[in-house]
């Protein structure tokens, strides 16, 4: 299995921890000591109560072994993608992974921000699956917060989500006054939107804002456009 975290690769055989991507808003009203049934799995509780803080566990592994009747592995996503760059992909054109000497790394910009490291032979994990989690490392004091709590995450600049995110930041504090704006403007208006839908509801070009957008206007302008270029240079 392949997954986002934070993991934690012991309890239930491998499961996700803390998920910063799947919300269960009704934990915060539950009562550690009458949980519903649907917050155990064979009679574990999947939720724990530590320093007033609640800890919420998905198990993978062991529900899905006990399922298939199978071996069943769990790894960090992008940890996984390296094992299959180096493996299968273009990473066997550098050599045989098998080597000590052999070393490979890689990130990703999706949803998220990560990295991967493979090293002497095999996946260099650390705690959890996490050695190479670059999203989450602090790089700024102040900016949005981040699903992890945190404010200034690496993933709240450098993800695809994140682009996006700060480009519509942007151009509401700048009044639309964007090439951005006017490329998504010309978007929704291509899809059957009138002017007037428009001009009634300024903010529904943002609805076609993505990272793709954003760097597809830094060309075109030559980065003279400021919310792509402080986007990107963000």
């Amino acid at each position: 299995i392949s997954s986002a975290g934070p993991l934690d690769l012991g309890r239930f055989g491998g499961s996700i921890q803390d998920s910063t991507n799947i919300k269960f808003p009704e934990v915060e009203h539950l009562d550690g000591e009458k949980l519903p049934e649907s917050y155990s799995y064979q009679g574990r509780p999947l939720l724990e109560f530590e320093g007033g803080k609640r800890h919420l566990c998905i198990p993978l592994v062991e529900p899905l072994h006990d399922y298939l009747r199978k071996p069943v592995f769990l790894g960090n996503d992008v940890n996984t993608a390296v094992i299959g760059v180096v493996m299968f992909g273009e990473g066997k054109e550098y050599g045989d992974p098998r080597d000590l000497k052999y070393t490979a790394a890689i990130t990703t910009h999706g949803a998220g921000f990560g990295a991967g490291i493979w090293t002497r032979g095999g996946v260099f994990e650390g705690v959890a699956g996490n050695a190479a989690e670059c999203g989450h490392l602090k790089v700024l004091d102040a900016g949005r917060e981040f699903g992890c709590g945190n404010f200034g995450c690496a993933e709240t600049f450098g993800s695809g989500i994140g682009i996006k995110n700060n480009a519509i930041n942007k151009l509401v504090e700048y009044g639309f006054d964007s090439d951005v704006y006017l490329a998504a403007r010309k978007i929704v208006l291509n899809s059957g939107a009138s002017e007037e839908d428009i001009i009634n509801k300024p903010k529904i070009p943002l609805h076609c804002v993505d990272s793709k957008l954003v760097f597809d206007v830094y060309r075109k302008t030559r980065g003279k456009d400021k919310v792509a270029k402080e986007v990107i240079e963000e």
